[in-house]
């Protein structure tokens, strides 16, 4: 038997020990269940501590956030997506939960945005999940104009 078989031996029995030695059994003993809460007490007894971890999530880098086109607003729309059509345009597609996709071109000074495509008559916006969810341009996108859209209807 070779030194490392032995040793791995050895250690799996002291383990085994240490668990067995470990464990003991209540049988036999009365255990007084005025002390054990039932569960309506332990919901009840439990405390809310709120706790900031906005700290914890930024460490250890520090990001600052800046707005990359401060003349465009797309805020009540609930844009969900930013993204470039792969066909070298150097433009911005902004995909809007409301049914909508605006397109712009990537310069800081932007101030218009033209409706690329206009789904709003076809999605569903009864629940907070639904609408116009996302937006993928097919890789011969330059070629063949084709995108593909996700939504509710």
């Amino acid at each position: 038997m070779g030194v490392r078989r032995k040793w791995t031996r050895i250690l799996a029995c002291c383990g085994l020990l240490a668990v067995t030695t470990g464990c003991r059994s209540d049988r036999g003993e009365q255990k007084d269940r005025s002390e054990v809460p039932t569960a309506e007490q332990a919901v009840t007894s439990v405390k809310f501590v709120p706790v900031d971890t906005s700290r914890l999530t930024a460490l250890p880098y520090a990001y600052q956030l800046e707005n990359a086109f401060p003349k465009l607003n797309f805020g009540i729309q609930r844009p969900l997506q930013l993204l470039s059509a792969p066909d070298g345009t150097d433009r911005v597609f902004v995909l809007c939960q409301d049914g909508k996709v605006h397109v712009f071109e990537n310069r800081r000074d932007t101030d218009t945005a033209a409706v690329f495509l206009d789904l709003s008559g076809q999605i569903s916006r009864s629940g907070n999940e639904e609408g116009l969810l996302g937006l993928a341009f097919h890789p011969g996108y330059s070629e063949n104009g084709q995108f593909y859209v996700c939504y509710s209807s």
